[in-house]
Parts: structure tokens; C-alpha cells; sequence
């Protein structure tokens, strides 16, 4: 499925890039990933596809054709264009968002944590209970449509919310406030991550997509920038 999946769509090429190293083969059952490794590389995928789309939002269109239906890229890109996904995302969290990490974790997590108790996996749906539902494991057959959707999102936070984007991605933990927490048994570690700047993550951001483009669309290269 993966590779039928990668070949002809950037975001199932990236979904799989992502979730592929943490996944894992049950002895009676199919492919699967724990909902904590899912939850944790999702974040990436969304961090990821962000950056993507911010980078091309100029050139949305051109960008659509690595993902959308032979001719039908301008429709996807209205698409990103106003889509109502991040909006709903951002008017469902209690506090404004500092980081991607506080837009995206805990509400993505409470989804699927619902998502799960509806189709009876858990009879847990509530974010207190994430502890409760971290070892369990997901048929990556059943979920990773739903990783190439978490993917097309977060092309559209980052083509249509730039400004939000750049805040996101620009901002700095407190030292001070990382620190009293690991001290206070937090286990994140001692020091707080370091920010990476926006070029040098738009630099990584191509690097990801650049075997892709060539083999699947290599007259896109020049106009992409790669």
C-alpha cells in the first residue's frame, strides 16, 4: 500500500516517509503503530507540510499538481485557499496557540482519541486519559488516509495563514519555565528545544520532497525551486 500510495501522491510519499521507520508488523494481525508514535510523528507531518505550504503559497497551483487529480490542481488550490480546517482547529483550543505544538498535539489527540472510542477501539475519548490509550496500537491501513489528510491541512496553515505561520514556527520556549518544569519530574528533558529558523527549516522542507519531485515530476524542479 505504501508504495502504490508514495508514487502518485507528494502526500502519501510524505505520510509514509514519516510513519514508516515506527511501524511495526503484529504477529497475527496487519501493519500497525502505536497511538503514541502516530500522535508524535503526525506533528512532524503537520510541521512539515506547513512549511511546504508556506514556502510555495505563491505558487499554490503549481505546488497542487503534486497532489491533486491530473487537471484538477486549480480546484485543490481553491481549495487550500479557503478551506476551513485551521480556522476550526485554532476556534476549538481554549488559549491562542504559541507554537504549532500547542495548535496541533492535544486537539489531534483528542480527535483520535474520539475517533477511536466511536469505532470501539477505546472507551476513552478524553485528553486526561492520553496515558490510558499511549500503548495502543493503530492499523496503519485504517489510519494512514487520515495522516494524508493531517498532511493537506497543514499545507493549508501554512499557505493561507503565512503571518501565523511565521509566529508559530518563530517562537521561543522560556528557559527559565522548561527548566522548573524538568526539575518538577517533567520528563522533556533539561533544556528547551532549540528554534529552528524558517529558511533553514524550508531548506530541510525541499531536501524532503526533492527525490519525489524527481522521479515522479521532474518538469516541476525549476519551477519549484529545487
Amino acid at each position: 500500500m505504501f508504495k502504490r500510495v508514495s508514487t502518485t501522491s507528494l502526500l502519501g510519499y510524505l505520510a509514509h516517509e514519516i510513519i514508516a521507520p515506527v511501524t511495526r508488523k503484529g504477529l497475527f494481525a496487519g501493519r500497525y503503530v502505536s497511538f503514541a508514535e502516530y500522535l508524535s510523528h503526525a506533528q512532524l507531518l503537520y510541521e512539515l507540510t506547513a512549511i511546504l505550504g508556506y514556502m510555495y503559497r505563491d505558487k499554490l497551483e503549481k505546488f497542487a499538481t503534486l497532489f491533486s487529480e491530473p487537471g484538477r490542481q486549480a480546484d485543490l488550490a481553491a481549495f487550500l485557499a479557503t478551506g476551513s480546517s485551521v480556522a476550526d482547529r485554532v476556534a476549538g483550543l481554549a488559549d491562542e496557540p504559541k507554537d504549532v505544538y500547542d495548535l496541533f498535539f492535544e486537539s489531534e489527540g483528542t480527535k483520535l482519541m474520539k475517533a477511536m472510542q466511536k469505532g470501539g477501539a477505546t472507551q476513552f475519548s478524553d485528553w486526561s486519559d492520553l496515558p490510558k490509550v499511549w500503548r495502543l496500537k493503530l492499523p496503519i491501513k485504517l489510519y494512514f488516509e487520515h495522516l494524508c489528510m493531517t498532511a493537506l491541512e497543514g499545507i493549508q496553515l501554512g499557505s493561507q495563514y503565512p503571518e501565523m505561520t511565521e509566529r508559530l514556527f518563530s517562537y521561543r520556549r522560556d528557559p527559565a519555565e522548561w527548566s522548573a518544569a524538568y526539575q518538577f519530574g517533567l520528563d522533556i528533558g533539561p533544556s528547551a528545544p532549540e528554534t529552528v529558523p524558517l529558511p533553514e527549516r524550508q531548506s530541510e522542507a525541499k531536501a524532503l520532497i526533492r527525490p519525489y519531485v524527481e522521479r515522479v515530476h521532474p518538469n516541476l524542479l525549476a519551477d519549484l525551486g529545487l
